[in-house]
Order: C-alpha cells, then structure tokens, then sequence
C-alpha cells in the first residue's frame, strides 16, 4: 500500500505521524498521572497501636500536600458510633466544633498536617468488619471540602493491637462549611434577639 510522502504505516514504519502520535501519547500519560497525583494528595496514617478503653481509640494524623486546610470533618460510613470525645488530641491551636453518634469535625488555624485521635463504642474492628470512614479536608478560607481519604480500620486482637489502613483519596465537594459548622436557624436568632430587648427592658425598669 502506498502512503503520502513522508508518511508511513503507523503500525509498522517510522514517520512524522508516528512521532506526532507518541508525543500526544506522552502528553496524555503525563497529564493522567499529574491527575493521579493531585487526587492522592490527602493523605492519613495510623500513630501507635490502637487503645482498647472499654471501646476503643485511636491516633491518626492526616496531610495534604497541596494546600493547608482548617477544617475537618470525620464521618462514619460503617454502622459504627462515636463515643465522647468523638475526636481528641488535637495540636497548633484546633478544637472541637462538631460532635455527633457519626460525625464529628474540628477546625483551627491552616496548617498542611493534623494530628487527632477518635474514640468508637464497641469491640476493636476486625478484617470481617473494619471501621470505615472519611475525613473531608476544608482548604484554607475555602467553602466547599475539595478532598476526602476513605479510610477502613481493623486490627487483629488479642495478639496484635497494630492497626492496619486501607485508604484511598479523591476530590470531593459535596459537603460546605455551613454544613459542618451549623449556622443558628433564624428562629433560634429571633429568640437571641427577643431576649436581649427583655433584658434591656428590665434593666431601664429597674433603673
């Protein structure tokens, strides 16, 4: 078969098109794996051996490459429970702002890593039936969670209390900020308001 000057079968001959083609194929891979990179950016790791107290603790810290975030949120996606305090351990400042029977988040000042340790009702997980959750990363100033690590959780007790991860992150924003941290319903505000105008009320009647 013959073939425009220059040009060759591009399975089986040397020509432009083929270096075109394996330069746009180049292209293509690099840019995948820059992709791949950019969703595995959250990362979370186990600290120390898990800590039977009746229920269970344990120690994680979390890090996100690619930007500082200040805001945390850790959901349960197993039909496990959180037990008070549902997230501990805290460092640089962050606290506590949620805490609920399968979520619980804590914000503070921007950092790129968090260290925080959550408590969870019940037997230590196993292979059988890990503890699975995610924890939603907020960048810094930002509305919208950008990122999530899916974790679950086992370990293999009596013998050994090291827990072993699986984990893998993606990009996420279905959860905003005014989700995490409630914002006061306007009822609630009305009342706020009402009580203050009571108050200054009976202050002038007394005076």
């Amino acid at each position: 078969m013959l073939y425009p000057k220059g040009k060759t079968n591009l399975l089986t001959g040397d020509s432009t098109m083929q270096a075109r083609l394996l330069k746009f194929l180049a292209v293509v891979v690099i840019l995948g794996a820059a992709g791949a990179t950019a969703l595995a950016d959250l990362s979370i790791e186990a600290i120390g051996d898990m800590q039977p107290t009746g229920s269970w603790s344990q120690a994680f810290r979390i890090t996100d490459l690619s930007h500082r975030f200040d805001l945390l949120d850790i959901r349960l996606t197993s039909s496990d429970a959180f037990e008070s305090p549902a997230v501990d351990g805290l460092n640089n400042g962050w606290d506590n702002v949620r805490f609920g029977t399968t979520e619980a988040a804590a914000d503070g000042p921007a950092t790129y890593s968090e260290k925080f340790t959550i408590t969870i009702a019940g037997d230590a997980p196993r292979l059988r039936d890990p503890v699975k959750f995610d924890v939603l990363a907020f960048p810094q100033g930002g509305y919208m969670a950008d990122e999530v690590v899916h974790v679950w959780l086992y370990v293999d007790p009596p013998d050994c209390w090291t827990p072993q991860l699986i984990t893998w992150s993606d990009c996420d924003s279905r959860i905003n900020r005014d989700e995490v941290i409630r914002v006061p319903a306007p009822a609630a505000i009305g009342l706020g308001v009402l009580g203050l105008a009571l108050v200054g009320w009976l202050k002038r009647r007394v005076a």
